[in-house]
């Protein structure tokens, strides 16, 4: 298990809850993919079921060894199946959880909250609401917003920044990458350790990178649609993974903090960030609905400059 990368303020506030025997039974982890919202859930988990003395989690107890190996009792997560979080699976974990443990805190972990389904969430809202005395849930999310305002109401939410570009760039650097990889992937992470790592053993990952904006720099007008629709074709099966730098590139643009190649081209051909935000989030919901990626790619190119010129 990789080491909790949060600042220390965060793992501070973190812990205090533990370290005077109360336990937090709701709360909510903010913040875009690989900024430790996992490792940080697992850490709580850990501490608050820890054997030892002193301070909390020891590491060398019964219960965090278990932790460590990925065996421990104590710990459920739940990830989306599919495209969401079904109303079964929160059915099945509120039956688990029904059984007092003899002894500990049982902690529920829930990747991606953001994806449950309505039904699912309401599901969730009647334990939250009366939540089992020996039960702790960690709902993780990259998009706190789409969760019911109910269930926002009854949760602590904790928000799990971005790291500066040096800040991942010396963590690459840690791992063994030369510092002009660790450049080239701070810039393209948006502040995830956890997304630089990953891109670090990737290349295909990086390929997509450079073929992406290697397309864009060919949009100069709606007449180089074509153009710029036949140089993705081939990104076709990864549409998720472009539309993902086009978001970020549109958070980019909208904040007036341009860092990225990407952004930047997107900036000198004067596209407005809100209005790429609206395509790509339209495109997006194409994608999940299962459209062709080639349509998706297509579709958000004429409806950015459909935007762009209205």
């Amino acid at each position: 298990m990789p080491q909790f990368r949060a600042n220390a303020f965060l793992q501070t506030q973190l812990l205090r809850p533990v370290k005077t025997g109360r336990i937090v039974h709701a709360q909510i982890f903010a913040g875009p993919e690989g900024t430790g919202k996992m490792e940080a859930a697992k850490l709580v988990a850990r501490a608050l079921n820890c054997q030892g003395t002193g301070e909390k989690p020891c590491g060398a107890c019964r219960s965090c060894l278990a932790f460590w190996d990925n065996a421990s009792t104590m710990l459920s997560v739940i990830e989306p199946s599919g495209a969401s979080i079904k109303i079964g699976q929160i059915r099945d974990m509120i039956s688990d959880i029904s059984l007092r443990p003899d002894h500990g805190v049982r902690c529920v972990v829930i990747d991606q909250a953001e994806k449950m389904t309505e039904a699912a969430q309401n599901a969730l809202l009647k334990t939250l609401e009366e939540a089992p005395p020996y039960a702790a849930f960690f709902l993780l999310t990259s998009l706190p917003e789409a969760l019911l305002p109910t269930i926002r109401s009854r949760c602590v939410t904790l928000r799990f920044p971005p790291q500066g570009d040096q800040a991942v760039k010396n963590e690459l650097e840690k791992m063994g990458a030369d510092a002009d990889r660790a450049q080239l992937l701070s810039s393209l992470s948006f502040g995830s350790v956890g997304k630089a790592l990953e891109l670090n053993k990737d290349g295909e990952y990086l390929k997509i990178c450079e073929d992406t904006l290697s397309a864009f720099r060919l949009l100069e007008s709606k007449n180089d649609i074509p153009r710029v629709a036949s140089a993705l074709l081939p990104m076709r099966d990864k549409c998720a993974l472009v539309l993902e730098m086009l978001e970020a590139a549109a958070g980019e643009l909208m904040r007036g903090n341009v860092k990225t190649p990407l952004a930047s081209v997107l900036k000198a051909r004067g596209i407005d960030g809100a209005r790429l935000m609206k395509a790509v989030i339209k495109a997006s919901r194409m994608r999940n609905a299962h459209v062709a990626g080639h349509y998706v790619l297509e579709t958000l190119l004429f409806d950015l400059f459909d935007i762009y010129d209205s």
